[in-house]
């Protein structure tokens, strides 16, 4: 709510959003409830209009709908308050603009996460042979998931998502991967099912 605040002069300040003087505690936070009801609000002022919208909420979306104090309880990290008043949704949290602290050292460590980005990642980039990752570039790599920026991130991923598979390092560095033809390609094959 913005009302406007007499000043002792006689003349009126600038609107002052009292929701954000007389915001709530972080107790009232933690409850999921609570959480819910104001992102739905939010979430209807940014027109999202399904669940992966919210992957694209930013810090600064949050503190311009006043929640400042929201953002407090979960360390500045739209994807814990998400996580919190959403605990039935399947998050990916890879998708996120910002990850919780910790989150890729974590990743790193965590075979069945990894996994699930890694197999969501092979699917969007229409890898159907684990060889195919040798011919995926870092941009379009980059373009689905911003955190794997290198062939070294990328090689020990895949080492530890399919362990059975033997990775020739050397492939990922190679120049001439032919990624966009790969690209066109697949884009072809979905047009025309039928011409394999």
């Amino acid at each position: 709510m913005h009302v406007a605040s007499p000043r002792v002069d006689g003349t009126v300040s600038p609107k002052i959003n009292c929701f954000a003087i007389k915001s709530p505690s972080g107790e009232y936070w933690q409850n999921p409830k609570n959480s819910r009801k104001w992102l739905e609000r939010v979430k209807k002022k940014l027109g999202y209009k399904c669940m992966d919208d919210w992957y694209n909420v930013t810090v600064h979306d949050i503190n311009n709908n006043d929640g400042l104090s929201l953002l407090k309880v979960y360390n500045n990290s739209p994807s814990k308050a998400l996580v919190n008043a959403y605990p039935e949704h399947n998050w990916q949290l890879w998708r996120f603009k910002t990850q919780p602290r910790s989150y890729w050292d974590n990743m790193m460590k965590d075979n069945k996460e990894a996994l699930r980005m890694m197999d969501w990642l092979g699917d969007k980039l229409t890898v159907t042979h684990l060889n195919d990752w040798y011919r995926v570039s870092m941009q379009q790599l980059q373009a689905w998931v911003s955190h794997i920026n290198s062939s070294t991130t990328l090689v020990h991923l895949l080492r530890m998502c399919y362990p059975q598979h033997e990775w020739e390092v050397q492939l990922f560095s190679k120049r001439d991967k032919r990624s966009s033809q790969r690209r066109v390609f697949h884009a072809l094959q979905a047009l025309f099912p039928q011409h394999g």
